[in-house]
């Protein structure tokens, strides 16, 4: 199968059964093709939309918003556009929440490293109690802190992360307004191809494997927060400069 461009659709999300594209109205969305693919207008979009909420869909990385009353695009985010990692100040992030029971949803683990002309001048990880208010208000106070001074949020499946980051209050629109985006999940699936002509979302190990040669140590460590922020950290450093060496990956000198 030939992948389809990277072209920006102006889209707008009607309803359940409704979406704009083009200015053309389809309903029930869009023509399906099987599991993984969608025809839009003609085309075909590997994985095509995606729906995040009522107001909001993906598209090949590109989020678009719409007004339910107005039907105006009022926010959109490029997740995989690779020119904002020359930008000023980057954040890069991660957070891990529950998935079940009483706290299900609710961050409890938040990670961030902040990266500045190439050199991580930042690493926080903090550990929420989410039964305590005001562990998390406290939580929501820092990170909100170092949204503002960054020029660029990065995390690894951004959409998501972002999604629950909103709904237990440390993100908002005015927070990340004129803030740039990157994905590392889908600005980086361009780059790995499944054998049968498709291109998949890299999974954060796969992503360090093809960015350095080799698996990640203390694999132990992964799924949670600071460690999968600083393995980020480090992938977003090697895509920026290929002659990045993570210091994870050099074996201590001992002494005869």
């Amino acid at each position: 199968m030939i992948r389809m461009s990277k072209e920006i659709l102006q889209v707008t999300y009607l309803d359940s059964n409704r979406i704009m594209v083009k200015g053309i109205e389809y309903m029930s969305g869009v023509s399906r093709v099987d599991s993984s693919r969608v025809m839009v207008d003609g085309m075909e979009y590997i994985n095509g939309i995606r729906k995040l909420d009522k107001n909001r869909v993906l598209i090949d990385g590109v989020e678009y918003r719409s007004d339910a009353k107005t039907e105006k695009k009022t926010l959109t985010y490029n997740y995989t556009d690779h020119s904002c990692l020359e930008k000023g100040r980057l954040l890069v992030i991660d957070a891990e929440w529950y998935v079940s029971g009483d706290l299900k949803d609710r961050i409890y683990e938040l990670a961030w490293s902040q990266i500045e002309n190439g050199f991580i001048v930042d690493h926080q990880c903090l550990k929420i109690d989410a039964n305590e208010s005001s562990s998390s208000d406290d939580a929501i106070k820092r990170f909100r802190m170092v949204v503002e001074a960054c020029d660029v949020i990065i995390s690894h499946n951004l959409p998501t992360d972002k999604r629950w980051l909103e709904k237990d209050g440390y993100l908002n629109a005015s927070i990340v307004e004129n803030k740039s985006m990157f994905c590392s999940m889908y600005g980086m699936r361009d780059r790995f191809n499944n054998g049968k002509g498709k291109f998949k979302s890299p999974k954060l190990d796969e992503l360090f494997v093809y960015l350095f040669g080799c698996e990640i140590p203390n694999v132990t460590k992964r799924h949670t927060a600071g460690y999968d922020c600083e393995l980020l950290t480090h992938c977003i450093l090697k895509i920026r400069n290929q002659d990045y060496v993570c210091p994870l990956l050099i074996k201590p000198h001992v002494g005869n």
